[in-house]
């Protein structure tokens, strides 16, 4: 009589990936509203022209733009790290995906839950540093690896690969014309948007939260102009709605993996 195989099912919630995702967005935003203030009140031009504490040379440059240039240079940059966030997410999760519908082998050195879970996440470090690597996954086919996700979060994600591969790779000057779209929050009394600040409600009404899936077109040969207002409604469709899009799929794709002991006993 043949002894059956022993097989281990591992289920593992990527939730992690879509914490760290909604944190590094959130983070790479709250940076830039440090700097927008300080360009604002004048504070960051003194600060950059005051001695360095300690410095026994002090190098002074003159400034190379006006504040209003300096802080969309400053919003297209953050724009550029918060997608840099997204495509890290993608990668996560693919390879997630890939270590999920695959059978692994236990080592025979584990022999602990504690192993067992060191051994996981090695194979989920490994398989997510193949994937960035991988120059044959450009970023409109990491996200087709999720077929499936809403509409909105497909067309909005698509939108931050071409304006950031403007930025990046094109002066800011897209070859032809971007839709760049996202989810924008709004305040809803009835019927009637709120969209200033003391702004009274019809009688009666009540209040909620709405959302529209908008988009404002960046003409070809135009210099991108991000504003941070943008970068609000993209972080929030970032965090909310494309983040959440991708983990939902990926869960829903294929079950979990079973991992086998080296010996196949």
């Amino acid at each position: 009589m043949v002894a059956p195989r022993l097989g281990i099912s591992v289920r593992i919630d990527p939730g992690l990936y879509l914490s760290g995702l909604s944190q590094g967005v959130a983070r790479h935003l709250g940076d830039l509203r440090v700097a927008l203030r300080s360009l604002e009140d004048g504070s960051f031009s003194t600060k950059a022209s005051a001695p360095r504490p300690g410095a026994l040379l002090q190098f002074t440059f003159a400034p190379t733009a006006r504040p209003d240039t300096a802080a969309v240079r400053l919003c297209n940059r953050c724009f550029v790290n918060i997608v840099a966030e997204l495509i890290t997410y993608l990668d996560r999760m693919i390879a997630f995906q890939r270590c999920r519908s695959r059978q692994m082998t236990i080592p025979s050195g584990v022999t602990t839950q504690g192993d067992l879970l060191q051994f996981i996440r090695q194979q989920l470090e490994e398989e997510y540093s193949a994937v960035a690597r991988d120059r044959r996954l450009s970023n409109p086919k990491k996200l087709d690896s999720f077929p499936g996700i809403a509409g909105i979060a497909r067309d909005s994600a698509l939108s931050y690969f071409a304006v950031r591969r403007t930025i990046e790779h094109h002066g800011d000057h897209p070859e032809e014309n971007i839709a760049l779209w996202y989810g924008r929050l709004k305040l809803v009394a009835g019927s009637v948007e709120l969209t200033t600040p003391g702004q009274a409600a019809p009688p009666g009404a009540g209040i909620s939260l709405g959302m529209d899936h908008v988009s404002r077109m960046i003409p070809a040969k135009t210099p991108v102009s991000l504003t941070e207002a943008e970068l609000e409604h993209i972080v929030f469709t970032i965090q909310h709605l494309i983040g959440p899009e991708v983990r939902r799929v990926a869960l829903e794709s294929k079950p979990d993996g079973v991992a086998g002991p080296a010996d196949g006993s």
